[in-house]
């Protein structure tokens, strides 16, 4: 709803264009909410569903505007850090959902899953416009008209023109290898690939919520330049955390699976062994893309979302072709494309920005030897105990090996 005009209030240098830029926006939400309500309305009259009510609709259409104000109003908050505020902010979005919609689907269905979402959401944003009100950080209304807005709105058609289709493109990008699995395999192996995604895929969340808001601040305020080695800090290490972790996935397998989750998710380990080197490099260059937003060059991150998004899906679809349905080898294809797609992703990333790429090269040297180191580590470890409690050892040896890492990252970055 926002035409993703909410990344341009970060870019925007003159509080006065970001303030008209702000209102923009605003008027932008309210007339699509406005036309979300009609065409709900209309719809509601024209086609009867029996599980649906009037209710329900308004619930759909509340949480879905104040899920765009949330945007725009994190987008406002980022020009001035407020990064623990839009953080609790998200925090209190998801855990209230999950509690809601755990409760009300108990007691009212499906009906409680929207109204989770719905009413988090309110919490969510009113925390947000709070802050802004207390902290006197909002926007002015003074001096703001539509000849402005529309010229603020132009100045960075850029967004609406590749960002959006961008984000677009990244939603199918990660729904579609779920209807080609569903296409292929049974409902079992659905549920098998869509575990492993989201286990593998777990860390890329967080560094995306941790590094995504700073790093484009920072950006968009100081420049691309002077972020160069702050880049190469923050990659080499996640790496070098991530590489003792998949040598324990590769190591482990279905083992490691079958231990944490139980002997009915046999099979995800597997697939892990397999997605854990796009995911790894997926959680490295997910936040990167704010780089080529800051440079004005969103249309190289479309065009890598469209080549990344084809490729990947039409490779998982060629490879249950050719291995007559068999997933395993479909999503080593799959995986290889992707993983080629993230390290090209994060070159011109670099490129683009003109920063060197020699750091970054020594980082993947690093991590690599680190995998190898740990790799080779847990079957020594596997000759001395039973293999559970090697498994156990191993998660506890990269688990203080991350700490210990991010601990000493944290203190050079400081």
């Amino acid at each position: 709803m926002t035409l993703r005009y909410d990344l341009a209030l970060v870019v925007e240098r003159e509080s006065d264009a970001a303030n008209t830029l702000f209102y923009a926006v605003l008027c932008i939400i309210a007339a699509w909410s406005a036309i979300a309500g009609l065409a709900l309305g209309v719809l509601n009259w024209l086609v009867v569903f029996p599980q649906v009510g009037a209710g329900l609709w308004c619930l759909i259409w509340l949480w879905t505007m104040l899920t765009a104000l949330m945007v725009l109003l994190q987008g406002w908050l980022m020009r001035f850090s407020a990064f623990g505020v839009i953080s609790s902010a998200t925090i209190i979005n998801t855990i209230g959902s999950l509690a809601i919609q755990l409760g009300g689907a108990h007691w009212i269905g499906g009906t409680g899953l929207v109204l989770g979402s719905a009413l988090s959401q309110v919490v969510a944003t009113g925390f947000l416009a709070y802050h802004i009100v207390v902290s006197g950080c909002g926007p002015s209304r003074a001096a703001v008209n539509a000849r402005e807005m529309k010229t603020s709105l132009t100045r960075h058609v850029r967004f609406p023109q590749y960002s959006l289709p961008f984000t677009l493109m990244s939603l199918i990008r990660e729904r579609a290898p779920i209807v080609v699995v569903g296409l292929f395999g049974s409902p079992a192996e659905v549920g098998i690939y869509s575990q492993a995604w989201r286990l593998v895929h777990f860390p890329s969340g967080l560094t995306g919520s941790a590094f995504r808001p700073v790093f484009f601040r920072q950006a968009a305020e100081r420049g691309v330049a002077g972020q160069a080695a702050a880049v190469d800090r923050v990659i080499r290490c996640l790496l070098l955390v991530g590489a003792p972790f998949v040598a324990l996935v590769l190591f482990g397998g279905d083992d490691l699976f079958v231990f944490v989750l139980g002997s009915r998710w046999s099979g995800v380990g597997s697939l892990s062994t397999l997605l854990i080197f796009p995911a790894t490099l997926f959680a490295i260059s997910n936040w990167m893309d704010r780089l080529l937003d800051v440079l004005g060059r969103q249309d190289l991150n479309l065009t890598m979302e469209v080549f990344s998004g084809l490729f990947s899906v039409g490779a998982l679809w060629i490879g249950f072709q050719l291995s007559g349905g068999a997933a395993f080898y479909a999503v080593a294809l799959q995986s290889v494309v992707l993983t080629a797609s993230y390290v090209v992703l994060i070159l011109i990333c670099y490129g683009a920005a003109g920063w060197s790429r020699r750091s970054l090269f020594v980082s993947f040297g690093l991590a690599a030897a680190a995998g190898v180191f740990f790799y080779c580590l847990m079957p020594l470890l596997s000759l001395i105990t039973s293999r559970g409690v090697s498994l156990l050892i191993g998660a506890v040896l990269c688990s203080v090996t991350a700490v210990g890492i991010t601990l000493a990252a944290w203190r050079e970055l400081r």
